[in-house]
């Protein structure tokens, strides 16, 4: 197990004491102590500003714990959905804010061969591997790096050892948060002294509406907190299907389904005029790659070991905030997930996320791309030893 790893057992034995204001961002910029782990290791935080925004970073998972922007009204509203402490996110099973790492989503069988050699994974999800075992990255102590902060930057640190979870290759990682007067960025940066597999991603859950009960209109009308009436745009001409452990089959037009989202459209209101589509039915709404393949290979055809340009890639809005967040990414899919799963789940403020209560939107490369590229259609996530694994997410808001 890698040494930064905090396991289940250690997370169930531990009492409840860390409760520390630093995850719900606190008014003023800077690095405190959120807590600590179950083996008595420091965990830290650190809150960023710029301009009316403001975001909570903590090492553990690396996970962003709060990011508030104003809505319509000028009102500071927290966007994403966070845990009332930093036990809750020891405990934490849904990855709430987390990157995710080496590899986000399955790989079937739960191995890979790279090179010609087989790796034997983790059988975490029913004889698959799901986000790359038990022990990935959203479980292990990142380390923030003092001299990086500036006030509205941060980066984070992360080595995870050769064979760690099965993967070969000493990876080498960094992740930056950068917060600008209307946008956010994580930028991911990774180098391996072996080939391996590198897929990282941010595991945010976005509600648009305000995920804290000061500015959860759900609070004022008695209403569960939901994100299915968020207007949803996403610019693919494709989706992948899957099986029902989640393993995509070949893409597939959106034309005439539920994943149409070109035009823009209420989540709630897709699904709905499809009442008995069987992919729906299978991720309990969303929980399919878009596929952005072809954006993403034009720019990497004329791009040598540089930053690849950011393409739009899906645009949401908060129904009743007036918040609209535009994703812009370098990646080849986008992974969109609706919380399905989420099961009486007591969230920041004491309030009770159920299925659809946020919306996570994940760039990456498409699920099981190391053993299914289809057809050679979509990159594979293979990197090469001593090459730059990067990757850019920008959140750009306006109200």
């Amino acid at each position: 197990m890698n040494d930064s790893s905090i396991t289940a057992e250690q997370t169930t034995s531990h009492s409840v004491t860390n409760t520390l204001n630093v995850l719900a961002a606190p008014p003023h910029s800077g690095i405190a102590v959120a807590g600590s782990s179950p083996d008595g290791r420091a965990i830290r935080g650190v809150t960023l500003q710029s301009g009316s925004l403001s975001a909570t970073i903590i090492e553990y998972g690396a996970r962003l714990t709060s990011l508030t922007v104003p809505n319509a009204d000028g009102q500071p509203t927290n966007v994403v959905l966070g845990l009332p402490s930093l036990d809750a996110y020891l405990a934490d099973d849904v990855c709430m804010g987390a990157v995710m790492g080496r590899n986000t989503s399955r790989i079937s069988g739960a191995r890979c061969a790279i090179d010609g050699r087989e790796y034997q994974l983790a059988d975490n999800d029913n004889g698959n591997n799901a986000h790359s075992g038990p022990h990935g990255f959203e479980r292990t102590l990142w380390t923030i790096d003092d001299g990086s902060f500036d006030g509205s930057s941060v980066t984070l640190r992360f080595i995870s050892p050769d064979m760690s979870q099965g993967f070969p290759g000493t990876l080498n990682t960094r992740v930056t948060y950068t917060l600008t007067d209307d946008a956010l960025e994580i930028r991911f940066d990774a180098i391996s002294d072996q080939d391996t597999l590198c897929n990282l991603t941010s595991h945010t859950y976005w509600n648009l509406n305000g995920a804290t009960r000061q500015s959860s209109i759900a609070d004022i009308t008695n209403q569960p907190v939901d994100a299915m009436n968020h207007m949803l745009h996403i610019a693919a001409d494709r989706y992948f299907p899957t099986d029902e452990a989640f393993l995509p089959y070949d893409a597939a037009p959106v034309d005439s389904t539920p994943f149409d989202f070109r035009q823009g459209r209420r989540l709630r209101d897709a699904i709905d005029a499809s009442p008995h589509n069987r992919q729906i039915a299978i991720g309990r709404g969303y929980n399919h790659a878009f596929d952005f393949a072809n954006t993403y290979n034009d720019a990497h055809d004329n791009t040598h070991d540089s930053d690849l340009p950011l393409a739009p890639m899906a645009t949401l809005t908060g129904e009743r905030s007036g918040i609209t967040m535009t994703l812009s990414c370098d990646a080849p899919a986008l992974v969109v997930y609706s919380a399905g799963w989420f099961d009486h789940i007591v969230g920041r403020d004491q309030q009770v996320y159920g299925p659809g209560a946020g919306i996570a939107l994940e760039p990456g490369f498409v699920p099981n791309a190391i053993n299914n590229t289809h057809g050679g259609t979509t990159p594979s996530p293979l990197l090469k030893a001593g090459e730059h694994y990067r990757m850019t997410i920008r959140y750009t808001f306006q109200s």
